[in-house]
């Protein structure tokens, strides 16, 4: 949790520095490495919604870029058995 929260901004390390990619996430210029960082937990959850709501946590705006990764992932054929597709109810 500690890790988390360096690497969110939201507490500022004693010593040392968290680095990505070279960059110290303690520096106001850190949100573009920030976008770039996800949490996966180990026990996920769906949200009741779509495949596609699922992989966005419902921001419409990431639509096409959660496709292009379910795409790249190998997850086109498992969308296209669907009914709905990318839409589909889970």
């Amino acid at each position: 949790s500690t890790l988390l929260r360096l690497i969110a901004g939201e507490a500022r390390a004693d010593a040392g520095a968290v680095l990505v990619d070279g960059q110290n996430l303690a520096v106001a210029d850190a949100a573009p490495a920030r976008r770039d960082l996800a949490l996966v937990p180990p026990d996920p959850a769906l949200i009741a919604g779509t495949l596609l709501e699922n992989l966005t946590l419902r921001e419409a705006a990431l639509d096409e870029r959660a496709i292009a990764l379910g795409v790249a992932l190998g997850l086109e054929s498992v969308a296209a058995s669907l009914p709905g597709g990318w839409h589909t109810p889970v």
